[in-house]
């Protein structure tokens, strides 16, 4: 969000992220990047442009799959538009680590348990996804998916 603004949501081609617009450069408070990083080849210029977004002790919320980059792309990232089959942790922390960051917090996401709830609720058994949910611990210590907050 822009200082003393309401949240908004700035959209445009992913790709522009490794060069962002000179206006707004240091213009945001939080930049989420939720599923984005396995969609651009530069990977490492587009969390740096993430950073060139933020003001200083901004946070930056950078969510990618579970994965290794030097699989072969499947059928399901082709359909998505990957150039990566996601990240493995030490993979993506390779990437985060290219950017200087005054703190770094990391979960995993999308633990097993997780992933059921997330699948009940796909088949319209929103209910009992609610309920499975409900019993998750949420503590980021397990999951396939990784989720770094970043701070400028």
């Amino acid at each position: 969000t822009l200082p003393n603004q309401p949240a908004r949501k700035m959209a445009g081609e992913i790709s522009g992220l490794t060069c962002p617009a000179s206006e707004y450069l240091g213009q945001f408070h939080a930049v989420v990047a939720f599923d984005v990083l396995e969609h651009i080849p530069d990977d490492r210029a587009a969390l740096a442009g993430i950073r060139r977004l933020l003001e200083s002790g901004g946070n930056a919320y950078v969510h990618v799959p579970g994965g290794d980059i030097n699989a072969p792309l499947d059928e399901n990232d082709k359909k998505h538009g990957h150039v990566r089959h996601g990240y493995s942790e030490s993979q993506i922390r390779a990437v985060i680590d290219s950017q200087v960051w005054t703190e770094k917090r990391y979960l995993k996401t999308f633990s097993p348990a997780e992933l059921k709830a997330y699948h009940m609720a796909l088949k319209g058994w929103v209910t009992a996804g609610r309920k499975k949910l409900a019993k998750c611990p949420f503590d980021g210590k397990e999951g396939k998916c990784h989720l770094f907050v970043l701070t400028k």
